[in-house]
């Protein structure tokens, strides 16, 4: 049996894809290339379904253990690296890239317009990302940099203007909630 848990999977479709699941959710995906089907038995699939379970453990706590040690590295209150943290996420992903070939991208948003506190605008865009993404903020440029692990760069626009999108409709309820009017800029009082 094959597995290939590093996103490298070849040119052939792969025969079974077994997901890792932990908080309550698929997180992650085994790649199973090659099976012998006529071996396979139930003994085997629970074997496998225990190594699932305790992959699905240890990337938790793993995951759980690196955010305690890189609190230092967020902007305060939030889950938005600072540029230092962000640079070291983006290294990281593009000695993925070459050594795996797994895509990725990087994408900036400047957000000097936006009149927000970083605490408000984290709350508003996580709602459109993946769990997987990644955020860092440049305080000297007032931009939002934004960390796409597995996306490939010419799909970086589509996100961007998700986001922008994201803004402006949070900022058009805003409005709306704000001046009580719909959507046709009429008094929704009024009868």
């Amino acid at each position: 049996m094959c597995i290939d848990i590093l996103g490298h999977y070849g040119s052939s479709d792969p025969l079974l894809a077994a997901p890792i699941r932990y908080d309550g959710a698929i997180r992650e995906v085994v790649i199973v290339q090659e099976l012998d089907l006529t071996r396979l038995r139930s003994y085997e699939m629970n074997m496998m379904q225990l190594v699932l379970d305790w992959a699905g453990t240890r990337i938790e706590k793993a995951r759980a253990m690196e955010l305690m040690l890189t609190q230092h590295e967020f902007v305060e209150g939030t889950q938005i690296y600072q540029m230092a943290g962000f640079d070291e996420k983006v290294k990281l992903q593009a000695a993925r890239h070459e050594q795996y070939d797994q895509p990725y991208s990087t994408v900036a948003l400047r957000v000097d317009h936006v009149n927000l506190s970083l605490i408000e605008m984290e709350l508003i865009l996580r709602q459109s990302m993946r769990e997987i993404d990644v955020i860092g903020y440049d305080a000297e440029s007032e931009t939002l940099h934004f960390l796409l692990p597995g996306t490939p760069q010419e799909f970086a626009d589509r996100f961007k203007e998700r986001m922008e999108q994201t803004f402006l409709l949070w900022l058009y309820c805003r409005l709306v909630l704000h001046f009580g009017l719909n959507d046709c800029g009429r008094s929704v009082f009024t009868t």
